[in-house]
């Protein structure tokens, strides 16, 4: 399962204008009225399992925690980095479901074990009391795209995987990746 965000245009009717507000702008009021709707998806299938919308002042992380509701053990979310923090994380672990999030490599998380595929330990919530934080696992990885100049760009995974699945290749990596595989083929 992936969880996104996106907005979208709705008629300019008196009930719509009333739920959800008319958009604002540097230059005033925007011409169409517009709702912002956070889904959780079904990778393999592109089926929109669950989804909730508001006004666009609401942003896609107050809309998200409505949609732990239709997680459980045994499912995957995937999450992308708009979305990466302990208050949101907790929400959607405490639903038994496995997360694979992508967050901004500036969190701060603390090195506390290194595994032999080079991933680590690390700790969601750096700022917060010990007992608050979350045990997550930290993978970082370069890609090179050549339609890019420059040097590979640098990307970080946070998950809740923190043991490499028997028989997966490429340690994390190949943990994450044959997760993912499990949940395509379940859903």
């Amino acid at each position: 399962m992936a969880l996104d965000g996106t907005t979208l245009d709705v008629a300019d009717t008196p009930a719509n204008l009333a739920a959800f507000g008319r958009p604002g702008g540097g230059r005033g009021q925007g011409a169409f009225l517009q709702v912002r709707l956070v889904g959780l998806v079904e990778c393999g299938t592109h089926a929109v399992m669950d989804a909730v919308m508001g006004g666009l002042h609401l942003g896609e992380r107050s809309l998200s925690p409505s949609l732990a509701r239709s997680l459980g053990p045994g499912m995957l979310l995937l999450v992308d980095q708009g979305l990466c923090g302990l208050a949101l994380w907790r929400t959607f672990q405490a639903t038994g479901a496995e997360l694979v999030w992508r967050c901004r490599q500036d969190v701060k998380l603390e090195v506390l074990e290194v595994f032999e595929d080079g991933s680590w330990r690390g700790e969601l919530g750096h700022s917060q009391p010990a007992s608050k934080r979350v045990a997550v696992r930290v993978v970082d990885y370069r890609l090179d795209d050549p339609g890019r100049a420059g040097e590979p760009q640098g990307y970080r995974l946070i998950t809740t995987i923190l043991i490499s699945r028997a028989g997966a290749r490429g340690g994390a990596a190949g943990a994450v990746s044959a997760a993912v595989g499990a949940g395509d083929r379940a859903g």
